[in-house]
């Protein structure tokens, strides 16, 4: 059976969270799933939650995915998947998110299809959900793992046996990441008041624990003493708004910080900003880094999850020891006061991140698919 002729099924928990905020998660969605599409394979896409606005982007490049419009947990959600499958004859169910492996899983069971899990972060559920996807470890053919450090826990956490797991680096469209729109620059430093002199400091994600926004914000006064000019734009939307925002006031630093709320200017942003800090405090891989080295702008982060796969300290951006906040005030203080570095960090980056396109990931993901899709079934 040649591509062409492969039928997947695609499910993930939901393509975003509500009120249109989108994830790392969606990004992938948006940028490979039209790819695969154009290459061949007959892929259907399923999200188990309430339609997401984004899915107009996806309609517009002709995937067509469907919503189940079921709550957390609803066992009916089984059922929609089992017909699906049938309906359309789906040979793979690809299956990403804690509850779209868990139900993937269980339909290719069901149905006798192959089953490829793909995790794309480093969180672990709790003790009974764990146990259900250990449980459940022997009814997948092949886990894909977006880092090295997400594979390590497909084995550890989820029971996946080591030779069923594959790494499978994200990919982004790296000509648009690289291309902000003309003027981009001042237009978004307008926009949020910020100096065309100041430098920028940027952090990009959503506002959550695990991201460490509000972690790193009490450290901002360490980089405040030496560079009074620095500002500091975090974009994205969130939880742990209310917390930051207290920070903020307890140390007085309103005038030095911006918050954009959620954007999909991503490349514009980029422009605007000279270092990216990336402060979580857990990170399966990390789309901001990757689109970051496409448009030239050195990075900053922890030492955590697959960060240290991207980033060779010194080379390809820098890091700081986990949790460690001072230790990264003092990495973006290097990329701030030494050019020479940060011109190094630059031009080593953007010639590593070509690995990173979304045409050889597609070209990768496919092969894949004609693996499993050939391979015989060990555990049925």
């Amino acid at each position: 059976m040649g591509s062409k002729t492969m039928r997947v099924l695609f499910l993930s928990d939901h393509l975003g969270y509500p009120d249109g905020v989108t994830t790392g998660a969606t990004t992938y969605f948006l940028n490979v799933l039209p790819g695969v599409l154009a290459g061949g394979v007959d892929v259907h896409v399923c999200f188990l939650r309430d339609r997401h606005p984004v899915a107009e982007k996806l309609e517009a490049q002709g995937i067509h995915p469907i919503f189940l419009n079921r709550s957390k947990w609803d066992p009916l959600a089984l059922s929609d998947l089992l017909r699906l499958i049938r309906k359309h004859d789906v040979g793979i169910v690809h299956a990403a998110g804690m509850k779209g492996i868990l139900l993937g899983r269980a339909a290719g069971r069901i149905c006798r299809r192959k089953v490829i899990m793909h995790l794309h972060d480093t969180s672990v559920p709790g003790y009974f959900f764990r146990s259900l996807h250990r449980a459940m470890a022997d009814w997948t053919d092949r886990c894909l793992a977006i880092s090295n450090a997400v594979g390590e826990l497909a084995r550890r956490e989820f029971g996946v046996r080591p030779e069923r797991v594959t790494v499978l680096y994200n990919g982004i469209d790296l000509l648009m990441t690289a291309n902000a729109s003309p003027g981009a620059r001042a237009k978004i430093r307008a926009e949020f008041d910020l100096p065309d002199d100041a430098p920028v400091v940027g952090i990009i994600g959503r506002l959550s624990p695990e991201k460490g926004q509000a972690f790193f914000l009490p450290a901002m006064p360490e980089l405040l003493a030496t560079h009074p000019d620095v500002r500091m734009l975090i974009v994205g939307e969130g939880p742990d708004r209310q917390v930051c925002d207290q920070v903020i006031a307890e140390h007085k630093m309103a005038s030095a910080v911006r918050f954009t709320g959620h954007r999909s200017d991503i490349p514009d942003i980029l422009a605007a900003i000279d270092v990216l800090l990336i402060p979580s405090l857990m990170e399966g891989l990390s789309f901001c880094a990757i689109e970051a080295m496409a448009a030239a702008r050195p990075v900053a982060a922890f030492r955590v999850g697959g960060l240290p796969e991207l980033i060779t300290h010194g080379q390809t951006g820098v890091l700081a020891p986990e949790k460690d906040a001072s230790a990264l005030v003092q990495q973006v203080r290097r990329l701030l006061d030494d050019r020479e570095l940060s011109d190094t960090i630059v031009s080593h980056a953007r010639r590593f991140v070509q690995r990173f396109s979304v045409e050889h990931h597609v070209r990768e993901l496919t092969g894949i698919y004609e693996q499993v899709l050939h391979s015989p079934s060990s555990h049925r």
